[in-house]
């Protein structure tokens, strides 16, 4: 049981990711949980590092972010690792502050 996935992507993509995020997607339909935070990194890379078909399937999965797409919703872009570190940091923040106020966890200590 999961509370939290977090998709840290850059210019590659693994089929094992997409299979994890369908099934915490498929999850978090039917229960809200768990929440799902996706990181896409935008900062330059050398064009020989790239793989043709990782990143086509990169684009694929980002794009069924679209209001149409498979798996409607926001990913968050950053370029740099400080950028990174801010916006996971206020996420978690975010989700410990929500997970704290929670019916589930009121009454005890557990965070």
């Amino acid at each position: 049981d999961t509370d939290l996935l977090i998709v840290i992507l850059w210019h590659r993509f693994d089929t094992l990711v997409g299979e994890i995020f369908d099934v915490a997607y498929n999850l978090w339909k039917k229960r809200a949980r768990p929440q799902i935070s996706v990181y896409h990194c935008r900062r330059a890379i050398n064009v020989e590092e790239i793989k043709a078909g990782e990143f086509a399937e990169l684009q694929t999965f980002l794009e069924g972010f679209k209001p149409d797409g498979h798996h409607p919703g926001l990913y968050k872009i950053y370029n740099s690792v400080d950028d990174f570190g801010k916006l996971v940091r206020r996420d978690l923040v975010r989700l410990l502050r929500a997970f704290k106020d929670s019916p589930m966890l009121r009454g005890t200590n557990e965070v």
